[in-house]
């Protein structure tokens, strides 16, 4: 669930939000891949997940809407290959607003963020 005002940032409902983890998807990995193996990729998200989020600030900053669709694709991807349906969620939004021409706004940005947070609780992808 999303803070006070987020939702609303996005001119969405804040229930409408899935839920931060698909659990099931997420086991679906390990049971075909392995602990080992869906750990590595876990790992490789994790490492490029700063990466990725300020992709999407810089073309915000650059009020560049085709590289912050690009950014939020790859986000999208990444997350939602391994079942953060939320993070992917908020990244389509995004990747949907930059294919119409619209840079992400600062709003936007809070929303991503929060998203990662829960996602990744204790984390920091700021760097």
């Amino acid at each position: 669930m999303s803070p006070p005002g987020i939702g609303a940032a996005t001119g969405a409902a804040e229930d409408s939000d899935p839920a931060v983890v698909d659990a099931a998807a997420q086991q679906d990995l390990r049971d075909t891949l392995g602990d080992d193996i869906f750990d590595e990729i876990l790992d490789a998200l994790r490492d490029n997940l700063g990466r990725l989020m300020k992709d999407i600030a810089e073309a915000a900053t650059q009020h560049d809407a085709a590289a912050a669709a690009r950014a939020a694709h790859a986000l999208k991807g990444a997350t939602l290959n391994l079942g953060f349906t939320l993070i992917a969620h908020h990244a389509a939004r995004l990747e949907a607003k930059g294919k119409g021409g619209t840079a992400p706004a600062a709003d936007d940005m809070a929303v991503i963020r929060h998203a990662v947070a829960i996602s990744f609780p204790g984390e920091d992808f700021q760097r």
